[in-house]
């Protein structure tokens, strides 16, 4: 509590005040509040005691102090012998958190938490405001974020928040200041756009394109990030849902008018992101493609499931996208919880496959490449030719290239060790029938390369 005068010079302050600021009484006495306060030179904005001197009555008031302190006054006059206002009693609370707090909750009443963004909640209301005539013309935009699924399944959903970020971001960077950005659902957002015309809506819309594009060449590029975007505009007096849902109708047709696109695109990157893995992923695949088609001519395998042999050589371990590339890359052994976290990746690679039709021929050869011949592999568990002729193709040529290439984790054997163990695995791990067709392709070597060391125990074939 504080007594001061006409002057705004302090005559008494209570215990309390000296306490919260930790002075003696004569540090406040004989001077002005706003100066030994404040350091202002003037009465601070919303101050109480400048209202009740100029009103003559209580008022209350709300100052924001230099350190960020809000203070909630509340002043009553004293009045002299002649009425007029002599002094004035000044009591103040801080409710820095209170007010915090308040505008947290109001923020999370109009915000959406994970984006930043307005709500659909906020937008219900700001329509009350901006559906006027002067607003005309006033044009909203839909987006639509693809690969969300994908990311979802394939990296997590934390992944999956992380790209509705960045979408949020680029809708915001890409709109003008009075242009409202709204998440509409999970992976829609509305762009609101006063006093707008389609010419002007079709300019930000081709920025947003470009802006996708651009940090789809920033950081993790295993996901292109785009968005299909459709739009409408109220030129006269019509119900604005109605454009809403032509502005969602043209945001559907963007999206599957560019649907074979998009997933050829991000095909396109998932493959350059797993040729990026390290381990000689690119020398590998081709590698791969080389000795299964080989494999696949000789079984006298159709076209058809030639092109898709080859697809599964190229893609059978795209859930590796979805882990660690630290773990991938590890010099040294791994541990048994590294090796489970490993062999997760068929069963990612699976839910990545399931997005995209193209990859429809090869999903179960992704999902079944590490299962054994004796049905103790992974995930399944699958048995002799419960696993697919294709993957069972692959799971010989991978680990043949696989245990003659240098790893992080180890050196590369010998191609005659390489042959030795996979002989010795057939009915176990490997299809007898398809080990005696491979082994027939490839001759052992004469002289194994110097390089290796021969007559090692052959390690087991990472899995």
């Amino acid at each position: 509590m504080t007594y001061l005068d006409r002057d705004f010079r302090i005559v008494w302050v209570n215990a309390a005040v000296l306490h919260n600021f930790g002075r003696p009484p004569e540090y406040f006495i004989g001077k002005r509040c706003f100066e030994v306060i404040e350091g202002r030179d003037g009465p601070c904005p919303g101050c109480a005691v400048a209202k009740t001197f100029e009103s003559q009555k209580p008022e209350t008031g709300e100052v924001v102090s230099r350190n960020g302190i809000i203070w909630l006054q509340k002043a009553y006059p004293i009045f002299d012998e002649a009425g007029r206002v002599a002094r004035v009693v000044e009591i103040s609370r801080n409710v820095t958190e209170e007010k915090r707090a308040l505008e947290r909750i109001q923020y999370l009443t109009f915000h959406d938490p994970l984006t930043g963004c307005y709500n659909r909640r906020f937008f219900q209301e700001e329509l009350k405001r901006l559906d006027t005539p002067r607003q005309l013309p006033l044009s909203i935009t839909m987006a639509d974020v693809n690969n969300l699924k994908l990311v979802n399944d394939a990296f997590g959903h934390r992944k999956g928040d992380e790209l509705l970020q960045k979408v949020a971001r680029i809708l915001s960077s890409s709109r003008r200041t009075e242009d409202l950005v709204v998440r509409w659902g999970g992976d829609e957002f509305l762009v609101l756009l006063p006093r707008t015309p389609a010419a002007v809506v079709q300019e930000i819309m081709e920025r947003t394109r470009k802006r996708c594009a651009e940090e789809s060449q920033k950081g993790e590029r295993h996901v292109r990030i785009s968005v299909a975007l459709g739009c409408a505009t109220k030129e006269k007096d019509e119900d604005l849902l109605q454009v809403i849902n032509e502005a969602e109708v043209q945001m559907y047709r963007d999206k599957f008018a560019d649907a074979r696109i998009v997933r050829h695109l991000t095909l396109l990157s998932l493959e350059q992101s797993l040729r990026e893995i390290p381990g000689e992923m690119e020398t590998h695949c081709q590698r791969l493609r080389v000795l299964a088609r080989k494999m696949g001519v000789a079984l006298g395998l159709s076209q058809k499931d030639l092109e898709a042999l080859d697809l599964l050589a190229r893609l059978h371990d795209l859930g590796k996208l979805g882990i660690s590339r630290d773990l991938l890359a590890k010099p040294r052994p791994l541990t048994d919880a590294e090796w489970e976290e490993i062999r997760r990746h068929p069963e990612i690679g699976y839910r990545m496959a399931q997005v995209f039709p193209e990859l429809a021929p090869v999903a179960e050869g992704i999902l079944t490449h590490h299962e054994r011949f004796d049905g103790t592999g992974y995930p399944q568990g699958l048995k002799g030719e419960e696993i697919p002729l294709l993957a069972r193709i692959i799971a010989i040529v991978d680990a043949f290239d696989t245990m003659t290439s240098d790893r992080p984790h180890r050196k590369a054997l010998t191609v005659k060790e390489a042959l030795e163990y996979i002989r010795e695995n057939a009915g176990t791990q490997f299809d007898p029938d398809l080990v005696a067709l491979f082994l027939s392709m490839l001759e052992e070597p004469k002289n194994p390369s110097p390089r290796k060391e021969v007559g090692r125990v052959y390690p087991p074939h990472p899995q």
